[in-house]
């Protein structure tokens, strides 16, 4: 499945929408896009891109937030990984190009959960996002 950035909110919400999209992004909403879409995709071993861990917190029990968030930290460090590897051959300029992922926190509901990060692109523009 195919996810994009419909909105960034200003309180840091990311408004994802699925399928083809016609608007093209650029900047720190198209790194973002590049963190959320990393971080949600099964791991793929031929492109070398995915964390699985809408996967793992499935399977984790929800009960031990500890878990989720040990998870959560893992999958950000794979991503970012995974990121700065594929952008070393990539001409993009430096908002679009990562710095770095800092997991801020994880808020765990009734079977559902959404992760707060801080993304910093080279050009040192940041934004605190969650994702659902």
């Amino acid at each position: 499945m195919d996810y994009a950035i419909s909105a960034l909110q200003t309180d840091g919400a990311v408004l994802l929408e699925t399928g083809a999209t016609s608007s093209r992004i650029s900047g720190l909403q198209e790194l973002i896009q590049q963190v959320i879409i990393e971080l949600l995709s099964e791991y793929d071993e031929i492109t070398n891109r995915g964390t699985d861990m809408v996967v793992q917190i499935t399977d984790a029990s929800f009960a031990d937030s500890n878990d989720i968030r040990s998870i959560v930290a893992q999958a950000i460090s794979l991503a970012q990984s995974h990121i700065l590897t594929n952008q070393q051959t990539m001409t993009i300029t430096d908002e679009e190009r990562l710095a770095s992922i800092e997991f801020l926190d994880a808020t765990l509901g009734e079977g559902t959960y959404s992760i707060s990060l801080k993304v910093t692109s080279v050009a040192g523009r940041t934004a605190t996002v969650t994702v659902p």
